[in-house]
Order: structure tokens, then C-alpha cells, then sequence
């Protein structure tokens, strides 16, 4: 095994942090063993799941024991005794099939051709409740998101979105963007290369890196797996710091929509990076809705496919049934409606903003121009937008400002 980071740091006021260790064997390639050594103060009962069981994800989990004894289960969640810190399970990978894995189960496939593994945290590794941010170490090669620390990968912490890792011998393609590296791994890197999807991405997040003034270092993980359309619609895996993203040799439309679901995936990874101010979920998923499909256009690939995508989601003419902020209010309250409505209403919202503003200022001016301010000030339903923002917008375009977003939000 590599050498594992503390589990906790010298300081005393310093958190401790939960350590991951998995190890792949290849003569039994579809079973790996996997521990979890919990830090000091956590030996108590306590139950564990696997993070992606609340979406109905079905865990790869097998025989949970401490000691060996076999930790109790109850729907997806596993007992821990008091007493004892360190669990050990196996993983059970599936056998990747070419074109029929669908990135929305988040499963970890082992690809024999090549001999590696997909590892899914959301479905393979146990986390104890209100689990902070956690380090995972493996017997093999690495491609994840984040920066490892003493051969350690980074874990989310356990409310955050999950991790996905490439282990073996995966064959990454790294490229740079400013101070962001995304490294890609494919199940067929050849037809990934021919279809140009690695060059189009780089180019999308290049664009979104500058426009959204990004400067801290961070490193990103996407995974390409060819889908088949008998296995459903394009769909994808969303992470922390890593993507799983769906292609369709020879489908003009299939691309364009994978692009543009990675491109809305990376606006949030990348605003994460140097905005911490909080939003409700419609103003940051309207917000990357929009600047995804901005970036689509802006690659002059397929361009039929793409007017057609932003047809889908900016249209000034669709009914309004409720403002944005009483979608926001069926969204928490569990309406399953509300979401689409943030990608949609949303990004028309957000649209036809910059359609005014640049109409007032001849051009010379946008939302572009104001998007660190957007990112970095923090809203909520009694601010929902930024007040001096909205000031500066109504001395540029009058009050066509304020009757925008009375229409689109439902409040002046």
C-alpha cells in the first residue's frame, strides 16, 4: 500500500479526517478490499451507508465487518459497534460493457481490456455521518480530482456531491487550462479522440475559466463512456471535483448534449474554486444553464445541433406558470417540477438580461462583465439578486430592469 496521511494533524484544534484504503487485486479483478479507518473520537455506534443510497443508487458493498464480525444492515445503512474504528468490506465491480453503462447509476466497472477501474464513491465506500472531507489511498496508479496528499486523493465530504476515481491502468490525456488541469480517461480513447470531444471541452472550459476569472489551481477528472441509445437518454454522473459523461459515436446531437451537460458541470466546479457565497439552487443552476449554452455557442461545432439545444431552453415566448422564486420554494418543499424550471425559465431569465443590457449600452456591455460580482455576492429570497447590481442595471436600461425580473422572478 502507498503511505497514508495522518489521520490527524498535529494541532489540536486541527480536524481529524477519515482515511480510505482500497486495494485491487488482479487476480480477482471484479473484488476489491476496502477499509475504513475512522480518526480518534469516532469510535462510538454509529450507523454507515454508502452515499448514494438516498437517490436509489444501489450500493456494490459486500459483508461489512469489524473484527470479523459482520456489521448489521438495515435498508442500505450498516451498524458500526462502539469500539471499534476501523471497517473493512469488499466492493464488487461490475464488468464494463461498451455502450451499455448508463453514468447515472454511478457504478464501479472494471474494463478488462485495459485493466482498469472506475471506482463510484456514491455506491462502493461507507460514510459515517456528518463525515468531513476524507482521504482515500490505493494499491495502484491514481487519476482523480483534487491534489493528493501523501498518496492520498481527496474525498467530499459526505453531504457534498461524490468522487469518482480512474485506478490502473486507465491512460489519461491531461490538458491545461490556465491554472485548471482536466484530466480525461475514456473507455475507447480513440473514438473520444475522433469525435474531437477533449478539444471542444478544452475549449469550453478555457472560455468559461476566463470569463468567470477564475485563479486558484485545481485539477478535474472526467470520465467518457460510450452509451448506446437502447440504454436511455443521454445522462451523466456529476462529482466533486470529477464527471462522468456519456458519448454516442456518430450522433451530432448526442455530442452537443454531453458537451453542454460537462460544460454546466464545470461551471459549478469551477465557481466553487473562488466564490464561496451562498445562493439558492435556482440562481446557480440558472446561472450555468445559461453560460453552458453560452459556451456551446461559442464553439461553432454542429451549430444546428446547438441553436436547436438553445431553442430547448432560452425562449422568451414560453407561459410563465410561477416566478423563479416560488419555484424555489416547491423545489425545497420537494416538488419534483420545480428543477427543470431553474434550467429553463432560469437561463431565459439570465438571457434576456444580457440581451438588455448590451441593447442599452450599444453592446459594449453584459452580464459577462458582471459575473465575478454574481458569483461572489451572496442572495437569497429577500435579496435575490445583488442590490447594487441591480442598481447599476436599472441606471443602464431603465426600468424594463425591474419589470424583467418581476416577470421572471415574481418579485420587483
Amino acid at each position: 500500500m502507498r503511505p497514508a496521511i495522518a489521520l490527524c494533524a498535529p494541532s489540536a484544534t486541527a480536524p481529524c479526517s477519515s482515511l480510505y484504503r482500497l486495494e485491487i487485486k488482479p487476480d480477482t479483478p471484479q473484488l476489491a478490499e476496502a477499509s475504513l479507518i475512522l480518526p480518534q473520537g469516532r469510535d462510538g455506534e454509529m450507523w454507515l451507508h454508502a452515499q448514494g443510497a438516498a437517490q436509489g443508487l444501489a450500493p456494490q458493498i459486500v459483508r461489512p465487518h469489524c473484527d470479523e464480525h459482520a456489521l448489521l444492515e438495515q435498508e442500505a445503512r450498516w451498524l458500526k459497534p462502539a469500539g471499534c474504528r476501523r471497517v473493512d468490506w469488499q466492493i464488487r465491480f461490475d464488468v464494463a460493457q461498451f455502450g451499455r453503462e448508463d453514468p447515472a447509476r454511478h457504478r464501479s466497472l472494471y474494463f478488462p481490456d485495459r485493466s482498469w477501474w472506475l471506482l463510484s464513491a456514491a455506491t462502493s465506500l461507507l460514510r459515517p455521518p456528518d463525515d468531513g472531507q476524507a482521504h482515500l489511498a490505493v494499491n495502484a496508479s491514481v487519476l482523480g480530482g483534487g491534489e493528493p496528499v501523501e498518496g492520498a486523493w481527496p474525498l467530499p465530504d459526505s453531504g457534498a456531491a461524490p468522487a469518482f476515481f480512474a485506478i490502473g491502468n486507465a491512460a489519461g490525456t491531461t490538458v491545461g487550462v490556465q491554472r485548471v488541469r482536466v484530466t480525461h480517461v475514456a473507455d475507447s480513447p480513440a473514438t473520444v479522440w475522433r469525435m474531437g470531444l477533449i478539444a471542444l471541452q478544452r475549449r469550453a472550459i478555457a472560455w468559461l475559466a476566463e470569463v468567470m476569472r477564475v485563479k486558484s489551481q485545481e485539477r478535474l477528472l472526467v470520465v467518457w463512456l460510450g452509451m448506446d441509445r437502447t440504454v436511455g437518454k443521454i445522462s451523466d454522473a456529476s462529482g466533486d471535483r470529477s464527471f462522468i459523461s456519456c458519448y454516442r459515436p456518430g450522433d451530432a446531437r448526442g455530442s452537443t448534449v454531453s458537451l453542454m451537460m460537462l460544460a454546466h458541470e464545470q461551471f459549478h466546479q469551477l465557481a466553487a474554486l473562488d466564490y464561496q457565497a451562498s445562493h439558492p439552487a435556482w440562481y446557480g443552476e440558472s446561472l450555468a444553464q445559461f453560460y453552458a449554452l453560452r459556451a456551446m455557442m461559442r464553439l461553432g461545432s454542429h451549430p444546428r445541433e446547438v441553436q436547436a439545444l438553445h431553442r430547448r431552453f432560452i425562449d422568451a415566448a414560453r407561459p410563465l406558470e410561477a416566478g423563479l422564486l416560488d419555484w424555489q420554494r416547491r423545489y425545497e418543499a420537494g416538488d419534483a417540477a420545480a428543477y427543470p424550471q431553474f434550467h429553463t425559465q432560469g437561463a431565459t431569465f439570465w438571457h434576456q438580461l444580457d440581451a438588455l443590457l448590451r441593447l442599452a449600452s450599444s453592446g459594449r456591455y453584459g452580464l459577462d462583465q458582471d459575473l465575478p460580482a454574481l458569483l461572489g455576492t451572496a442572495t437569497a429570497e429577500a435579496s435575490p439578486l445583488p442590490m447594487a447590481l441591480r442598481r447599476q442595471w436599472r441606471e443602464m436600461a431603465g426600468p424594463a430592469v425591474d419589470a424583467l425580473i418581476q416577470r421572471y422572478l415574481g418579485s420587483a
